[in-house]
């Protein structure tokens, strides 16, 4: 029998072969250092054989080992008894390995030696790094991380994102359960959630949580589901959308108000082409009837029946001026206007469509002086004025107050948006004993689009136009508001020294001439009428329908015709278009433009094509004999 020999040629035993069999490396080292003796696990995980390690010493292997340290390593042995630490090994080809060390001092026939037992923790040092970037992300990541207990809604472990989001500690969120964090959960939303979460999967919800301080927002929560030692637990990832739900309402509300203006735009394309129409039609009533008159006896009944349909025709005239101002189609033509008539025009208006508990006061005294502006524009700033004023009071009534007075300013004045230069005024108050206005609302009451009024009362431009006309006529406004202590606008009208022109009296007798005239307009009852009142008055009279047949007529004669008269509307040529056609053959002709719709072009476009006069309709008899003599007379 051949007896096996172990390292030094002495005989192995059962310790010894125990030893080589072990699955962790062994190491006999001597108290120098020395390796006295290994295992095959030791030559497996340093890669030297077992005669390579028994020449060398722990400090070719253990990077970490150094005579003082392993001298130091004994020392708290003999204190302590056997210790466990970890270094890093060396092995053979050069790479090194974490190792978790257990060793302890052992007396053998009179000599001491260390007994160390290595642990290569690759495996555990990566699972352990790959837990600390797990631990990393949870901590780190951009949203809030909740791990709830499915069977009571128990938080139990949160992220830094969770505190940052609600305010509280995470161990102030550890201690809480979800009814605590989100004030709309309920058992049967768990028992919902459960369901879907078994059907569907991983799914988002929106709902709301409570910040500490008691706030409420909202909230996206992607729901998953996850067991973990035996437990059953949800897993929420948590979005605060604050930023997007605003986002969302403003973009609602930017489509709402785009929709609205839109219609509001069709409303008045609608309104200015019905005004136009019921123009050409109010033209022919007023201009026959005004003839007739003429030529009917005074006092006798006819003449009283023609008088009073001329009575309704001016009324229906200021109608259609009420629906240009409406549709905002009419033009910005200044001129001197005496504002205390707008403002009772207005509370005529006003008067007839109020509910009974506003009521209206007023002082608008007369002859306070002429405001260079155009009349519709300031009708519609007195009537948004007003309109708001009783938006204000429609809950509980109130007193609606309007007054006019001079105002003279001798230094410059602060209005809401400037100064106001020195100079006499005219001052309208429109005040109201409604809810008022806080500082916030005030702060952006001109701002277009913003409007404190429910959807579907109001478009949030009222005050905004009010700006834009004040601002255009060079005049300033103020305003005095607190809540449940009503409003009071104060518009302040520079006053104008210019005199207002005088419109033709509608009686005695009219001018006359002998020119040649060419009207054009595509209303037959209307270039009947300027035939008739025309030839009447001495001028030869044409009349063509439409453009091309005018345009045609001119080149078949040019020279003939003195004046033009044209509708501006016209089908297959506009007015304009019209008279830059003719001026072309014949520059020298005069030229009178006709509109009941207003949506003319600029005043250099209509210099350029020649027009010397706009007339709006209805045209008045008076207003076009004195208009068709000054322009053949070439007076301004």
């Amino acid at each position: 029998m051949t007896v096996q020999k172990g390292v030094g040629n002495q005989p192995l035993n059962l310790h010894q072969i125990c030893l080589d069999e072990a699955s962790v490396a062994a190491y006999r080292i001597g108290l120098d250092g020395r390796l006295l003796e290994t295992n095959k696990a030791a030559s497996e995980q340093t890669g030297y054989s077992r005669e390579e390690l028994s020449s060398m010493s722990i400090f070719d292997i253990d990077k970490g080992a150094s005579p003082e340290r392993f001298e130091e390593i004994g020392r708290m042995i003999r204190e302590k008894g056997a210790l466990k630490f970890t270094s890093r090994f060396t092995k053979k080809d050069g790479t090194d390995f974490p190792a978790e060390i257990t060793t302890s001092i052992a007396a053998f026939e009179g000599s001491e030696f260390a007994v160390s037992f290595v642990h290569d923790i690759s495996d555990r040092e990566k699972l352990q790094e790959e837990l600390r970037l797990t631990q990393f992300c949870f901590d780190n990541a951009s949203l809030a991380i909740y791990r709830i207990r499915s069977s009571d809604g128990k938080i139990i472990t949160t992220n830094k994102k969770a505190s940052e989001q609600t305010g509280y500690t995470r161990e102030e969120l550890c201690a809480m359960s979800v009814p605590d964090l989100d004030p709309t959960f309920s058992m049967d939303k768990r028992d919902e959630y459960q369901d879907r979460l078994n059907t569907e999967g991983p799914y988002t919800v929106e709902s709301v949580h409570r910040h500490k301080n008691g706030a409420i927002f909202p909230v996206e929560i992607l729901v998953d589901h996850i067991a973990f030692e035996k437990n059953e637990y949800h897993l929420t990832f948590v979005t605060d959308i604050t930023e997007r739900k605003k986002a969302e309402k403003d973009r609602s509300r930017i489509k709402t108000r785009l929709i609205h203006s839109q219609k509001m735009e069709a409303l008045g394309t609608l309104a200015g082409g019905i005004a136009h129409d019921f123009n050409n039609i109010l033209s022919g009533i007023l201009g026959y009837a005004t003839l007739a008159k003429r030529a009917s006896i005074e006092d006798s009944n006819i003449s009283r029946y023609i008088h009073q349909i001329l009575t309704a025709g001016m009324r229906a005239k200021d109608l259609v001026g009420q629906i240009l101002a409406f549709s905002r189609r009419t033009m910005v033509l200044k001129a001197p206007v005496d504002i205390g008539l707008i403002v009772k025009e207005v509370i005529k208006l006003l008067q007839v469509s109020l509910p009974s508990a506003i009521e209206i006061r007023h002082s608008i005294p007369s002859n306070l002086g002429m405001v260079l502006a155009d009349g519709i524009q300031i009708h519609q700033l007195v009537m948004n004025l007003c309109t708001n004023a009783c938006h204000a009071m429609k809950d509980k009534g109130g007193i609606l107050k309007l007054t006019l007075l001079p105002r003279s300013i001798t230094e410059p004045d602060l209005t809401v948006d400037g100064r106001l230069e020195p100079g006499r005024y005219l001052e309208l108050m429109v005040s109201d004993s409604g809810h008022g206005m806080d500082e916030e609302t005030l702060l952006h009451m001109f701002d277009p689009y913003f409007t404190t009024k429910d959807v579907g009362e109001g478009t949030g431009l009222g005050l905004s136009v009010v700006h834009g006309i004040v601002k255009g006529l060079g005049g300033g406004i103020k305003v005095r508001s607190k809540p449940r202590a009503g409003t009071e606008f104060c518009i302040l009208f520079p006053v104008t020294d210019r005199e207002p022109e005088q419109e033709t009296p509608e009686q005695g007798a009219l001018p006359t001439g002998n020119e040649h005239i060419l009207f054009v307009d595509d209303e037959e009852a209307l270039t009947e009428f300027g035939k008739d009142l025309l030839e009447d008055l001495g001028y030869s009279v044409e009349t063509r329908s439409n453009g091309d047949d005018s345009l045609e007529a001119v080149r078949m004669h040019p020279g003939r015709y003195a004046l033009l008269i044209t509708d501006m509307i016209m089908p297959g040529m506009a007015g304009d278009k019209l008279a830059t056609e003719i001026k072309k053959i014949q520059p020298d002709i005069r030229i009178i433009l006709c509109t009941g719709f207003s949506a003319l072009p600029a005043a250099d476009h209509l210099d350029r094509a020649g027009i010397q006069r706009v007339l709006m309709k209805p045209v008045t008899v008076w207003g076009l004999a004195d208009a068709v003599r000054e322009i053949l007379d070439d007076r301004p």
